[in-house]
């Protein structure tokens, strides 16, 4: 919005900028390095907050892990789980390029089997917050199966 005033002597010009920061992500799931799902996920209030905080300076403990499940309902930005919870593990890596983040993580065998149907990032090895939750078609991991996340988030 622009608006400019003016008198016979003075010109005022006043510059209103209205700007949003979004965040989005969507994480890439192999299974034996086969590609088996591609799926966006929801960013959850919780996340959001943690998101502030972290930008006024307070210092909540970093993202750091992943977690897998079978929950199926649908995500909601007001979840602070998951909805059944089988696995959670450390990330094996993060890094972070302009803006965006970029979290992998790995579930060896015997490590997260069965029925996948969701997952999350926590802060924390138990509990934590949730920064966001996706839900997608059931990916089945055998014990000898293993499996890599990589999940991509970007600021803008």
């Amino acid at each position: 919005m622009q608006v400019l005033l003016t008198s016979p002597l003075l010109i005022i010009e006043i510059v209103m900028f209205k700007e949003e920061i979004k965040l989005k992500g969507f994480l890439v799931i192999r299974i034996n390095d086969n590609i088996v799902m591609e799926v966006p996920n929801i960013v959850v209030n919780t996340g959001k907050n943690y998101t502030a905080s972290r930008i006024s300076g307070n210092s909540p403990t970093p993202m750091s892990h992943m977690a897998i499940g079978s929950g199926t309902s649908t995500p909601l930005v007001g979840d602070t789980t998951l909805e059944s919870e089988l696995s959670r593990v450390a990330f094996s890596s993060s890094t972070v390029s302009d803006n965006t983040i970029i979290f992998r993580a790995n579930y060896g065998p015997g490590v997260g089997t069965g029925a996948i149907n969701e997952a999350g990032i926590f802060n924390a090895g138990n509990g934590g917050i949730m920064l966001c939750r996706t839900t997608f078609q059931t990916s089945n991991k055998d014990s000898t199966d293993e499996m890599s996340i990589v999940w991509t988030i970007q600021v803008g």
